[in-house]
């Protein structure tokens, strides 16, 4: 059961509680949709089993400082940072998206659950809130059954998988040759970034996309491709760095393979080189990009994809209404109605210190926004301001 403020279902009484500690390691009814294909039109084979599940983070940035003032988007000046930088790439003519695969709609009602206690491995799952379109589920470690249930409704799902990184409780872990695995990812014990210039990676994940196809997945969520954008700055600590160009190569290679097998596919974040890739896509996922600068969003907007945008706070109910706070210590000061204004991007703020200005308000309400918690459960607050909570 959950809770809700627009759904008609139970409500579970609920004590207020203190407001959950912030993890060590930071990241109205559904229109008709438009997609080329059924959900579920696939054969369905047995998942294998695994030790454990990742949870997605946040960019790890602590020292912002609080924003000062609050003003509607059509009296304040838009977020201001240093502005995109130079791409190595030849410009890219966005076309529509077209081909005999899954392509979802702009707009949908989108929903991500990457806890393994919510996501149906040995428990019930959760599966809210009950109008989503979209769930976004691990590849591993969600059942096929659950894939089913989810199809039953009419809706679709992504599965969430690591494209550019291993990790080690994984069921294929040990195909991984030592020399394909480079540096440890920061915050993430057990994870290495891969080597996706090597053959024998894409092999791997050509396995990976096949698995997909026969569990059910209706598209793809390739996570850890912006290996040159790694922490150290090393790109992956391989000889040579890996760079852009690399995982320009690899995203076309791995959409490719998925749209071949019938899939649609998507990248998380990578804003920098989702020009050179944006044919090639059909959907992207962002996490905090109204901290980061949403602004490359708007060409996948404009081409006709959908933009599912992840935003995170910590939440507590009082009774029948849930309040929010941001997990950031420096932004205690902001107020739990003024977190959806601005995680919706309805108005603008101080937030950005990163390398891309804001996205207008009017593009912003186009994104399939949901503001979740760092560990992903079954939590959800829409920018209509409708929210499930955890069963």
């Amino acid at each position: 059961m959950v809770t809700s403020s627009s759904i008609a279902i139970p409500v579970v009484p609920q004590s207020p509680g203190p407001w959950p500690a912030s993890p060590q390691s930071p990241q109205t009814p559904t229109p008709p949709k438009t997609s080329t294909q059924g959900p579920g039109q696939n054969t369905i084979e047995s998942a294998p089993a695994v030790s454990t599940s990742r949870t997605t983070t946040s960019r790890g940035a602590t020292s912002r400082t609080a924003p000062a003032s609050f003003a509607p988007a059509s009296t304040a000046t838009s977020l201001a940072g240093p502005g995109a930088p130079p791409s190595p790439f030849a410009s890219v003519t966005p076309l529509q998206p077209s081909g005999p695969w899954w392509h979802p709609r702009v707009g949908a009602k989108f929903q991500i659950i990457l806890d393994r206690k919510a996501n149906g491995r040995g428990v019930t799952p959760n599966l809210v809130p009950r109008d989503a379109e979209i769930f976004d589920l691990d590849l591993f470690d969600t059942p096929v059954e659950v894939f089913q249930q989810i199809h039953a409704r009419g809706a679709y799902v992504i599965c969430y998988f690591s494209a550019g990184g291993s990790e080690s409780w994984r069921t294929d872990y040990r195909q991984i040759k030592a020399a394909d695995k480079g540096e440890s990812m920061k915050k993430w014990p057990g994870e290495r970034w891969l080597n996706i210039r090597s053959p024998a990676i894409f092999d791997l994940m050509k396995k990976r996309i096949t698995l997909a196809k026969q569990k059910g997945c209706d598209g793809l969520d390739a996570d850890n491709t912006d290996v040159f954008n790694d922490d150290s700055g090393r790109g992956g600590g391989f000889t040579p760095p890996l760079n852009q160009a690399d995982t320009v190569d690899f995203i076309k290679k791995l959409s490719k393979e998925a749209h071949r097998l019938g899939m649609g596919f998507g990248i998380k974040n990578a804003e920098d080189i989702l020009p050179p890739v944006i044919n090639d896509i059909d959907f992207a996922v962002n996490e905090e990009c109204v901290t980061y600068g949403c602004s490359p969003y708007e060409l996948i907007i404009n081409s006709g994809r959908p933009v599912f945008h992840i935003e995170y706070a910590n939440y507590r109910v009082r009774g029948s209404a849930v309040e929010l706070k941001s997990w950031y210590p420096k932004w205690n000061s902001v107020t739990s109605a003024q977190i959806p204004q601005l995680l919706c991007s309805e108005r603008n703020n101080t937030l950005s210190d990163g390398d891309y200005p804001a996205v207008k308000t009017d593009v912003a309400k186009k994104f399939s926004t949901v503001i979740k918690t760092l560990d992903l459960t079954s939590f959800a607050m829409y920018c209509d301001r409708s929210w499930v909570g955890e069963s």
